[in-house]
């Protein structure tokens, strides 16, 4: 069973990370941040590119999902990341991070792109 993607949903669940985005500290692990921004960005106009068509929202709907997943997740990564003090356990988020970054952030950019032409 095909789920029908409600981007309103998504944008609304995303305001927590803009939030996050803008009340960090300037110079504090600016790799993520800058990663997590420039990935939501073009989550936002992926959004925006398939509201305008439902069709094609339909077809690319599992992929969006994705997309979000990735998203929540290193979000959750980043704030784990840098709350924590042990350095153990750093080391463990920033792992977790770079996986995240390789294997599932550049989705987005394959769709945004994707859809741009």
């Amino acid at each position: 069973m095909i789920e029908i993607v409600d981007h309103r949903k998504y944008v609304m669940d995303n305001r927590p990370i803009q939030q996050f985005l803008l009340d960090r500290l300037p110079g504090q692990n600016d790799k993520l941040f800058g990663t997590l921004d420039k990935a939501l960005e073009r989550f936002n106009s992926i959004l925006l590119k398939l509201s305008q068509d439902p069709i094609l929202a339909q077809e690319h709907n599992h992929k969006v999902i994705q997309c979000q997943n990735a998203i929540h997740d290193f979000y959750q990564f980043t704030c784990k990341l840098t709350n924590t003090e042990n350095w153990f356990i750093k080391i463990y988020y920033k792992i977790r991070l770079h996986r995240i970054g390789i294997k599932s952030i550049p989705k987005i950019k394959k769709l945004f792109n994707e859809l741009d032409n």
